[in-house]
């Protein structure tokens, strides 16, 4: 009887450390979750292999394995924080229970209803980083100019970068467009997003289910070389985010993302040792998904469709870049590589201080950019031209036969 009252307070104690410790890495999120996982498997076979009277050794030792693995997610965690700078800032505003929805296409999105949204970034002192506004529209959108103009429209996709995120409305990059070039401009663009959630968005007609009277004349892309790893599924803030693979050459939807992959890119070990092996796979998937959704911008709305990438100036992500470029080149997709076109994008002054997204001066330059190529190239089909601008630079690159 004491045996059995023994065993059952083991397995209590057991089982309440386990939640315990599960308690801890949800609660410490900056922690690696692997490490208290790992820690915790340690100390249970340990006390188990006390209680063993025959394979004790086997136990014992098994122990071990994991206590190295968790040294090995501390390490690993450890050098990480040694390359990236310590968060010292909160956001206050938008990040909230009422700006966000659950979306079944996409994972999620903002909630629609016309409304301004206080935005505030502050360091954990209290000094304010930016305090704006941003203006939500009946679609759920970012609010443009409000351009009595179906014929000429222009639909922006992409992340925080097309969103505007730390800029007013006025200073994002499709109202910039807007009052330059005097076209109605859409801002499908998320805190958050990848070119998963475009391509999902075109597939499913979303602009015509929100009720968006226009069809666009332009479609441009905002994208970073780091959108390979969200269309993969390892952002955290995206857990049901849609889900493709290249099958056959070409982008498929296989639903939403699925927790493995989620759970295994929170471990420390995995990225540095086990992911670095899908590299080339998530590369071919970034540019698949970005193919087919050109595929269908010429399909449904025979309009161009427009890549920027956009480099924060990281040898890795400039290598990668590279090639991607090449991929989507030799697809004939528009594609243009910003920091080659504008030499100084990459210089401090284009971008918000202590916090890295682009001020309403690089937005500027990046719309001055959109408005010359696109009229442009309808200036040279206009001529009856055979495709379009180049400008003599070879990181502008445009397709030389029919309408992109």
């Amino acid at each position: 009887m004491r045996n059995v009252f023994h065993s059952r307070i083991f397995s209590i104690l057991i089982a309440g450390s386990g939640i315990i410790c599960a308690a801890a890495a949800y609660k410490l999120q900056s922690f690696p979750p692997f490490c208290i996982g790992f820690g915790y498997l340690f100390a249970a076979l340990i006390f188990w292999s006390l209680r063993l009277k025959r394979r004790q050794i086997y136990v014992y030792n098994a122990a071990f394995v994991f206590l190295a693995l968790a040294i090995a997610e501390f390490w690993f965690w450890k050098d990480g924080r040694s390359l990236t700078a310590n968060s010292e800032t909160h956001y206050e505003g938008p990040y909230s229970a009422d700006y966000y929805q659950g979306d079944k296409e996409l994972g999620y999105s903002v909630k629609p209803g016309r409304r301004t949204v206080a935005a505030v970034l502050k360091f954990n002192d209290g000094k304010i980083i930016y305090s704006v506004s941003y203006g939500i529209d009946e679609f759920g959108l970012r609010a443009t100019p409000n351009i009595a103009s179906t014929k000429d429209t222009v639909f922006f996709f992409g992340d925080s970068f097309t969103f505007g995120e730390g800029v007013s409305d006025v200073d994002s990059l499709p109202y910039r467009y807007s009052v330059l070039s005097g076209r109605r401009t859409r801002n499908f663009g998320l805190h958050g997003y990848g070119p998963h959630q475009m391509l999902r968005a075109l597939e499913t007609d979303r602009p015509k289910l929100l009720g968006i009277p226009e069809l666009p004349s332009l479609v441009v892309y905002v994208g970073q070389i780091t959108h390979l790893n969200r269309a993969a599924g390892r952002a955290e803030w995206d857990p049901s985010g849609p889900r493709y693979e290249v099958r056959n050459g070409r982008a498929e939807h296989l639903g939403q993302f699925s927790w493995p992959v989620r759970v295994l890119a929170k471990s420390r070990i995995a990225n540095r040792l086990v992911l670095p092996s899908l590299h080339q796979g998530d590369l071919d998937r970034l540019s698949a998904i970005i193919q087919r959704s050109r595929d269908i911008v010429r399909e449904k709305y025979d309009a161009p469709f427009l890549v920027l990438l956009w480099e924060l100036g990281l040898k890795a992500d400039s290598q990668d870049t590279d090639w991607l470029i090449q991929s989507l080149n030799s697809a004939h997709v528009n594609v243009i590589r910003l920091s080659k076109v504008i030499p100084g994008l990459q210089r401090p002054e284009y971008y918000i201080p202590s916090d890295g997204h682009p001020n309403g001066k690089a937005y500027n330059e990046v719309a001055k950019l959109i408005y010359n190529w696109f009229n442009t190239r309808e200036r040279e089909l206009g001529n009856g031209a055979d495709g379009a601008p180049d400008c003599g630079n070879p990181h502008w690159r445009t397709p030389r036969s029919g309408r992109r």
